[in-house]
C-alpha cells in the first residue's frame, strides 16, 4: 500500500517541515511531494494523480486549505477507495464538524502526528480497528468518532526530518529545536500547544551541517521563543559561528525584553549577517496587552532593540497587530510610532487571524470581533476599528512594507516626515489615503516605479522642492543602478563624461576614501559610479553591501 504526503506552501522558496516528519516515522511505503498556492491546481491534481496512491495524506495550514479541499474533492471523485486523511492546525480544532462538512476526507489527524501516523498506518494496511489510533478524528458509519490524544512526545524520540538527501537549493530549510512556547498569548496557537520541549543539541547541529550540504538558502528555526534557554541559544550560536559561514543567515523567533547583557554583546560581535531575529510587539496598548495575556518590559525591549541595532550586526524584524481588542487608531497610532522609533530595519504589519483553537476564537463573541469565516480568518471590523479603517489600514500595510522595510526611502521619508511634521504613523496613513484615491493600491509596481509615485505625492502636497529631489537622488542612486529617470530634474548634469571619472579617480583624495592604491581604474568604474549634485561630487561604492555614499568637493580645473 501506498502513502503520499502532500505539502502545499504559500511560496517556492519555503519547505514542508511536517511531511519529512511522517515520512520519517513511516512504517510503509510513503513519499513525498511539494508545491506550492501559485501553482495551477490542475498540475498538482495531475501530480497526485500519477501517484497512484491508495492513502493521500494532506499537511494543512490557513494559506492551504482551500487548495487541499478542492484537490481531495476532485481526487475522491475518480478515486473513491484511495483514503484522504487532512493533518495540522487548521484541521485540529473544530474537527468533528470540519469532518461532516467536507465527506470527501476520509480522516483528520489531530496535532502532533509523528507518534499516530505510523499506528494509522498499520491499521490501514491490516484493516484494523482505527479506535486504537491515537489522536485520530474518523467516521463509523453515521458517526464522527474522535480518539483521545496521546502524550506530547518527547522530543529525544523526534525523527530526523532531513535524513534523507535532498536538493535544497534556492530554498529556506525550517528546523526546530524546541517546542511549545512559555507564553499564552491569546490570538496564538502556541499557547495551547504544551509545554516547552527541546531537541538534543547534538542532533540539531548535524540537522544544520546536513541543510548546508544541500544548498539551503537560510535555516530558519521555528522555535516560538529561541531565548527560551538562553543556555542553549548560546551553544547553537557558537556551533553556527564555528561554521565560519558566510553570505548565510539564520532566523530566530525571540523575546526581546528577556535578553541579558550577555547575549547583547554576544550579538555586537557576531558576524554581520549571520543572525536575524524576529521580535514580537503586537501592540503597546497596556490594556490591549492584558487582554492577550501578553507580558512586556517595554524600557528594557527598546534598550535591547535600539543596541542590537547600534551595532549594526544583526538584522532585526518587529512584528505588529492590527485588529486586537481595546486597539482604534489613536492606540494603533501609538503602538506603531513607538515600534518604529525603536529603529529596527523592518516592522512587519499584520491583520489579526482569529484562529480555531486560540483562546481569542473562544472570546471573539465577548470582543466583539467579526472576521471572515474564510481562512485566513483575518479581522473584518472590531468595535474599536470600522470595516472601513481595516481596508484603509490594508493599504496601510502595503506602503509601510513598500517605503519603509526594504530601506529605499530612507533620506526622502524623513525629509517630508520632517518638512510636514508627521509623525510616522500619520505619515505613512496620510499617504496611505492618497495612494488609495489615485487607485495606486489596485496594481503591483516595481520599486522603480516606486519613486515616481512619492514624487508625485511630494508635488500634491507642495513639497516637491530642491531638497526632497536631493534626497530621493540619494536614495535612487545607493538602491538603483541604470539611467536615471527623466523626472529628476538634476538628471541632465548628474552624469560625468567618462575622462573626467578617470582624473577623479586617479585623484589621491578619493583613492584614501575609497580604501586603495594604484586603481585600475576600469576596474574601479565597475563598482563605483560617480555622479555630481549640487556641485559636489557623489560616489556610491558598491563593492560591499551595504553600499556606502561619499560626498565631496568638486574640484574644478
Amino acid at each position: 500500500m501506498k502513502f503520499l504526503l502532500v505539502g502545499i506552501n504559500s511560496k517556492f522558496i519555503h519547505t514542508n517541515l511536517a511531511i519529512r516528519y511522517l515520512k520519517e516515522v513511516s512504517r510503509a511505503e510513503t513519499s513525498f511531494l511539494e508545491f506550492t498556492i501559485n501553482q495551477p491546481l490542475d498540475t498538482i491534481y495531475g501530480a497526485l494523480l500519477e501517484e497512484e496512491a491508495q492513502v493521500y495524506g494532506f499537511s494543512t495550514y490557513i494559506w492551504n486549505i482551500q487548495e487541499c479541499l478542492d484537490l481531495a474533492r476532485d481526487l475522491k471523485a475518480v478515486r473513491p477507495q484511495a483514503r484522504i486523511v487532512f493533518g495540522g492546525p487548521e484541521v485540529s480544532y473544530e474537527s468533528q464538524a470540519f469532518l461532516r462538512d467536507h465527506p470527501y476526507v476520509d480522516e483528520i489527524l489531530l496535532g502532533e502526528g509523528e507518534r499516530a501516523w505510523p499506528i494509522y498506518q498499520e491499521k490501514v494496511i491490516q484493516g484494523g480497528d482505527l479506535k486504537d489510533v491515537p489522536n485520530l478524528v474518523y467516521r463509523q458509519g453515521d458517526q464522527i468518532c474522535q480518539n483521545p490524544l496521546a502524550p506530547y512526545l518527547d522530543l529525544k524520540d523526534l525523527p530526523d526530518p532531513y535524513l534523507e538527501k535532498e536538493d535544497l537549493t534556492n530554498k529556506i530549510a525550517y528546523l526546530e529545536s524546541s517546542r511549545g512556547c512559555p507564553f499564552h498569548c491569546a490570538f496564538c496557537l502556541s499557547s495551547v500547544l504544551g509545554p516547552v520541549r527541546f531537541v538534543d543539541m547534538d542532533r540539531v547541529f548535524s540537522q544544520i551541517q546536513r541543510l548546508l550540504s544541500y544548498g539551503a538558502v537560510q535555516i530558519k528555526f521555528i522555535d516560538r521563543t529561541f531565548n527560551a534557554s538562553e543556555k542553549r541559544a548560546f551553544n547553537l550560536m557558537d556551533f553556527i559561528q564555528s561554521l565560519g559561514l558566510k553570505d548565510f543567515n539564520f532566523h530566530f523567533e525571540a523575546t526581546a525584553h528577556l535578553m541579558s547583557e550577555k547575549m547583547i554583546d554576544y550579538f555586537s560581535k557576531s558576524p554581520r549577517g549571520l543572525f536575524q531575529l524576529e521580535l514580537g510587539i503586537q501592540s503597546t496598548n497596556e490594556k490591549t496587552l492584558k487582554v492577550i495575556n501578553r507580558t512586556m518590559d517595554w524600557p528594557r525591549l527598546r534598550e535591547v532593540v535600539e543596541r542590537i541595532r547600534s551595532q549594526g550586526r544583526t538584522h532585526q524584524h518587529v512584528d505588529l497587530i492590527i485588529g486586537l481588542p481595546y486597539e482604534g487608531l489613536d492606540q494603533l497610532k501609538k503602538s506603531f510610532n513607538d515600534t518604529y522609533s525603536l529603529g529596527a530595519e523592518k516592522i512587519q504589519v499584520g491583520f489579526l487571524k482569529v484562529l480555531k483553537g486560540s483562546l481569542l476564537k473562544n472570546k471573539s463573541q465577548d470582543y466583539g470581533l467579526v472576521y471572515s469565516h474564510r481562512p485566513p480568518y483575518e479581522i473584518l471590523e472590531t468595535p474599536w476599528l470600522s470595516a472601513l479603517e481595516i481596508r484603509q489600514l490594508k493599504v496601510f500595510e502595503d506602503l509601510v512594507d513598500k517605503f519603509h522595510n526594504e530601506g529605499y526611502f530612507e533620506r526622502s521619508n524623513g525629509y517630508l516626515m520632517k518638512k510636514l511634521d508627521q509623525d510616522p504613523f500619520s505619515y505613512f496613513y496620510n499617504f496611505s489615503l492618497y495612494y488609495k484615491k489615485e487607485g495606486l493600491h489596485l496594481d503591483q509596481h516595481q520599486r522603480k516605479k516606486l519613486y515616481q509615485i512619492l514624487t508625485s505625492y511630494a508635488q500634491f502636497l507642495g513639497q516637491g522642492d530642491s531638497a526632497f529631489y536631493r534626497a530621493l537622488f540619494l536614495d535612487y542612486v545607493q538602491n538603483n543602478q541604470g539611467p536615471l529617470p527623466d523626472y529628476f530634474p538634476q538628471r541632465q548634469e548628474a552624469y560625468l563624461e567618462k575622462s573626467k571619472i578617470h582624473d577623479l579617480f586617479r585623484q589621491s583624495r578619493v583613492q584614501d576614501l575609497l580604501g586603495v592604491q594604484d586603481p585600475h581604474i576600469k576596474d574601479l568604474m565597475k563598482k563605483v559610479h560617480p555622479y555630481r549634485l549640487d556641485g559636489k561630487i557623489i560616489l556610491v561604492d558598491r563593492r560591499d553591501n551595504p553600499v556606502k555614499i561619499y560626498e565631496m568637493e568638486e574640484i574644478h580645473d
